[in-house]
Parts: C-alpha cells; sequence; structure tokens
C-alpha cells in the first residue's frame, strides 16, 4: 500500500520538472517505461516518497518520518540498477550498421538520473549525490546524442521539438529579450529584496582574488553575472546566468571535478585530508553563495517553476546542506560564508522556508554556524562586514 501511495503522489505532484518541456512525458511515458525496467521503477517511488515526507512534516523532520527508510531501500536499488546498466552500456561493442543501441533502455537511464537528482534535493544528506548525479544526467544525455544524432537538451525518446525557453518566463517581462512585452528602462517589480542581492555581489567580488583555479573562476562569473542582472532588473539574463552554474558543474573535466569541486571523504582524517578540503574549500564557499541566492530568488522561481516545485520547503533541505557544506570550509575562508548565511535567514524567514518545527531548528543552526564562522573569520582576519 505504501508503494501506491508513492507512486500516486509521484504522478500528482513529485515528476520532475526537468527537462523545459517534459511535464507531459513524466506522467505518461515515463511511468509505462518504469514497468520494463526495475530501476527506473524503484527511482518514481523513491521521489515520491521522498517528497511526500517533505511535504508533510510537520513536528518531525522527513529523515525521522515513517516512509524515510522505504524511500532510501527503493533510492538505493535505482542506484544499484542504474550502475550495473551503465557498466553494461560501456562494456558493450561498438555499434554496427546492423546494431542499434537501446534507446528504450538509455531513455530509462536517463529518467532514472533525473529523478534521483530531482529527489537528491529532498535529502538531507543529497548534497555529495546532487553534483555527482547531475554530471551523470549529463553524460547519459551526450552519449545518447551521440549514438543517435538526437537534440542532446531533451529525453530523445518522446520530445520532438525543443520550446523557446522564454515561452516559460513570460512572467518576468525581460526588457531586454526580443518577443516579450516589457519596457527594459522600467522593469517589472518581481519582489526579489535588492539589498540581499547587492550584499551577495559585493561578497562575490571581494573573493576575486582568492580564485586560483579554471572551475572556481567559471563558476563565481556565473553567480556574479546573476546578481549582476538582477540589479539591473534583467530577469530572464539572471535566471540564464543562475542556471549556468549547473551547466557548469556538467562540463568541466573530470580532474577539476574530482580535485576542485567534489569534497573528500574523511575516513582517514589528518593532514592529507586537510590539504584535500582545501582544494575544494573555495567551491563550497561559492555553493554557499548559490543557496543563497537561490533563496533571495525565491520571488522569481515562483514566476517561473511549475506549482509543485516552487513550495518554500522546497529547499528547506538544501538549507540543511549548508550545515554540513560550511564544516567542510577551512577556517581561513568562514569569514566569507557568514553574509550568505545570513541572507539564507533572512530570506528563509520571509518566504517561510523554516514554517515547521524541522524548519526552526534548521534556522537556528544556520544563525549558530554563522556566528561560529564569523569568530574564526575574525580570527584569521578574513570577516567582511559589509553594509549596505
Amino acid at each position: 500500500m505504501d508503494d501506491m501511495r508513492f507512486f500516486h503522489h509521484y504522478m500528482i505532484m513529485a515528476y520532475p520538472h526537468l527537462p523545459d518541456g517534459t511535464d507531459t512525458m513524466w506522467i505518461t511515458e515515463i511511468p509505462l517505461l518504469a514497468h520494463e525496467y526495475k530501476f527506473l521503477m524503484h527511482a518514481l517511488l523513491s521521489l515520491g516518497a521522498s517528497h511526500l515526507c517533505l511535504v508533510t512534516m510537520n513536528g518531525l523532520a522527513p529523515e525521522e518520518m515513517r516512509n524515510y527508510s522505504t524511500m532510501l531501500s527503493h533510492r538505493s536499488l535505482a542506484l544499484r540498477g542504474l550502475q550495473q546498466s551503465m557498466d553494461k552500456q560501456a562494456q558493450a561493442t561498438p555499434l554496427t550498421a546492423s546494431a542499434m543501441p537501446n534507446i528504450t533502455r538509455l531513455n530509462a537511464m536517463l529518467a532514472t538520473c533525473y529523478a534521483l537528482t530531482t529527489q537528491s534535493c529532498h535529502l538531507r544528506d543529497g548534497f555529495m549525490d546532487f553534483v555527482i548525479l547531475i554530471r551523470g544526467c549529463a553524460r547519459i544525455t551526450s552519449h545518447i546524442a551521440a549514438l543517435t544524432g538526437l537534440d542532446p537538451y531533451c529525453l530523445p525518446r518522446n520530445v520532438k521539438e525543443v520550446s523557446d525557453p522564454r515561452k516559460n518566463f513570460q512572467p518576468l517581462g525581460n526588457g531586454t529579450s526580443k518577443g516579450l512585452n516589457a519596457d527594459p528602462g522600467n522593469p517589472i517589480d518581481i519582489g526579489i529584496k535588492m539589498c540581499d542581492v547587492k550584499l551577495l555581489a559585493e561578497s562575490l567580488r571581494l573573493m576575486i582574488p582568492l580564485l586560483q583555479h579554471e572551475c572556481h573562476q567559471d563558476y563565481h562569473a556565473a553567480l556574479l553575472e546573476t546578481t549582476e542582472a538582477l540589479q539591473r532588473g534583467e530577469w530572464i539574463d539572471a535566471f540564464n546566468s543562475f542556471q549556468k552554474t549547473y551547466v557548469i558543474l556538467c562540463t568541466i573535466d573530470e580532474a577539476a571535478f574530482q580535485n576542485y569541486i567534489l569534497p573528500p571523504l574523511r575516513a582517514g582524517g589528518g593532514a592529507e585530508t586537510e590539504a584535500e578540503m582545501g582544494k575544494n574549500g573555495m567551491f563550497l564557499v561559492l555553493f554557499i553563495h548559490l543557496t543563497a541566492l537561490k533563496v533571495a530568488m525565491y520571488p522569481m522561481f515562483w514566476r517561473v517553476l511549475p506549482e509543485r516545485a516552487r513550495f518554500p520547503q522546497a529547499i528547506f533541505q538544501q538549507g540543511g546542506w549548508l550545515i554540513d557544506i560550511s564544516a567542510q570550509v577551512p577556517p581561513v575562508l568562514h569569514g566569507y560564508a557568514v553574509l550568505p548565511l545570513e541572507v539564507i535567514v533572512r530570506a528563509g524567514d520571509e518566504y517561510g522556508m523554516f514554517k515547521s518545527e524541522p524548519g526552526e531548528r534548521l534556522r537556528e543552526e544556520l544563525i549558530a554556524r554563522a556566528e561560529k564562522m564569523r569568530w574564526n573569520g575574525l580570527c584569521y582576519g578574513k570577516y567582511m562586514d559589509i553594509h549596505m
């Protein structure tokens, strides 16, 4: 009965909203495909269960709810099945004229990866899975495109045309984009608190001298471009720049991803681990800024995203990621993480991110972490007291 409940919840409000223009497919073709591939069915059930935990939490955090262990079981089976399918694909012989790829299985793999990536945002410990799976989506998509010649930016089984993404942004009224009726000199007010955006922009500018690696520079540039476009009232440009941060994670080379993005495993501890943490510490601080921007931009996402994806609790667990992420930031960088944490608390209060008992606990954790990092930043002389 639980699985039926999870599947029903998936069908009515938990199915992914990405890639753009695929909503109908997620509730028609993909469930049919899941009857052929168990790993995809496990992914859909797991996604439905985690989303249900998130939207029904009250006094308990999602991971404390009854269905959470069942959700993890489905997720584990989905990940295992996806890995086995990817291993088989890697071992497959090169294609010949008479040996066409199994497009059905490839689509099941891609749908599974998208579902698990979406679900990672529902999990308190989902950060590592998120950054790995988002690259998995890109790799499988590129593999399908290379094998079939189909469009690399959509699930090829069903999407025949790629729609103009600006259609999704009509409520933003960006005067800089052709075909949208808005006055570029007088952009509409969508409710974003520009004081928070300006603070984040200033914080990002202060980090420029610290950027040593190309992947960090590219990621930082996308964040800074987002804040600048927001301040100009160019909403579509801001949205596109924000989306670019995910493209960067998908496209950087594997060596840079392993060395400067992916947090190291800390099983052994010691000086070697500290050195490894230092390599990706800048990315972790940048990701904290990304999360702060995401919270500050909530009024924009509320206008653009489908209703099922825009409830404020959707970012609740990602706020929780920051507790673990900030613990891995080298002390010398602590001062640079204080302001975005404060923005998250302030904007999250306004937009209802903490309206639950677990939310209140998370809010207090974020405040305490910001204070601790402020003190460490002062000790290292790296705390920026930025004011409007």
